[in-house]
């Protein structure tokens, strides 16, 4: 399926010119399915704005060390997220949702009301965000936008609100990474595709969901005895105070049995 051409148009060696890049590397990018096809005029092929604005966000995920399919993967969610409004904190306190979504400046602005407007962009310099377009943004995780809104709300400071999202960036960046060279490592030459391919499907869930539950876990502990404060018993005591009573677990994890 074409996009529509906004402005100025031009054929694929001009597109190429202008990013940077071979006219080969735009073909890859087509079969990979992370650029959108040229709009066609009989037999000519024209690419715009919207395809160079593309192929800047590949080339800044590319940075941040995506391969092209985990790129198609981001883009295919983004194109499939939700408002921002259906991922919220459920009535049962827990996220309904963690789909990455897409947010125009308005949008972006309201999911983080308590952020001065004048550092959204630190939002994507810190990886948080994606600035997809002008004026379009990719959240990957939109529970962290989430959490950043609260904790200024809650009244941290901008500065410190956006140290500990940028803490949970970089940390899952070094895992990420660590686990993907451990396991090229131990896959070294297999060419074995068949037995491979849904381990490395399978896996990614796996990963994040043990991830997700080892941090929580660990993140226990280091608020009940924080690693640069020992001793001191503040955080332990408001970390009890936070945990749910356990009637509002129950209702969670068990369903309440009424008796015949």
């Amino acid at each position: 399926m074409s996009v529509a051409v906004e402005g100025p148009s031009w054929p694929v060696e001009e597109l190429a010119a202008r990013a940077g890049l071979p006219v080969r590397t735009i073909r890859e990018y087509q079969t990979m399915r992370v650029l959108d096809p040229p709009v066609r005029q009989g037999r000519v092929a024209f690419y715009g704005q919207a395809h160079l604005r593309r192929l800047a966000l590949i080339a800044r995920l590319q940075e941040r060390g995506y391969s092209l399919a985990g790129i198609r993967d981001l883009l295919e969610s983004w194109a499939a997220g939700r408002d921002l409004a259906g991922i919220l904190v459920g009535p049962d306190g827990a996220l309904a949702d963690e789909t990455p979504v897409v947010l125009d400046r308005r949008g972006l602005e309201a999911a983080v009301s308590h952020l001065p407007a004048d550092r959204l962009g630190e939002l994507v310099t810190l990886g948080i965000v994606y600035e997809r377009a002008a004026g379009e943004y990719c959240v990957p995780s939109p529970s962290l936008l989430v959490l950043l809104d609260d904790a200024i709300a809650s009244g941290l400071k901008v500065d410190d609100a956006l140290a500990v999202a940028s803490e949970i960036v970089t940390g899952v960046r070094a895992i990420a990474g660590a686990v993907a060279t451990k396991l090229g490592q131990a896959l070294g030459d297999r060419v074995d595709y068949e037995a491979i391919v849904p381990l490395l499907r399978r896996g990614r869930l796996l990963v994040a969901q043990s991830t997700a539950r080892l941090l929580l876990d660990q993140l226990g502990l280091a608020l009940a005895d924080p690693p640069g404060r020992p001793g001191d018993q503040r955080l332990a005591r408001l970390l009890d105070q936070s945990r749910a009573r356990p009637d509002t677990e129950l209702s969670i994890r068990e369903p309440r049995h009424t008796g015949q």
